[in-house]
């Protein structure tokens, strides 16, 4: 799928999620603050973010579970941890 695509099915679900804010869970953000900043979203601390984005590596969270049902978009970039919970 064309990353123009990918860009707008994300920005759809973000915008219905009421997500206005992101933060990526990584020392390295790569590319997705331009990316995503070209839709709109703001970064914003992890623990207040609708949006997080999982790079590879990323820790594992006892409580992104919770976050997750409550309406907390979780994008995992590669193989993570957080994918078993």
């Amino acid at each position: 799928m064309p990353l123009r695509i990918k860009l707008l099915v994300l920005f759809f679900v973000a915008a219905s999620a009421g997500a206005q804010s992101f933060a990526v869970l990584s020392g390295d953000a790569g590319p997705w603050p331009g990316l995503l900043g070209s839709i709109g979203l703001q970064p914003e601390a992890a623990d207040s973010a609708r949006l997080l984005i999982a790079r590879p590596g990323a820790a594992a969270d006892a409580g992104m579970a919770a976050r997750v049902s409550s309406g907390t978009l979780l994008v995992l970039e590669g193989e993570s941890p957080l994918a078993a919970g």
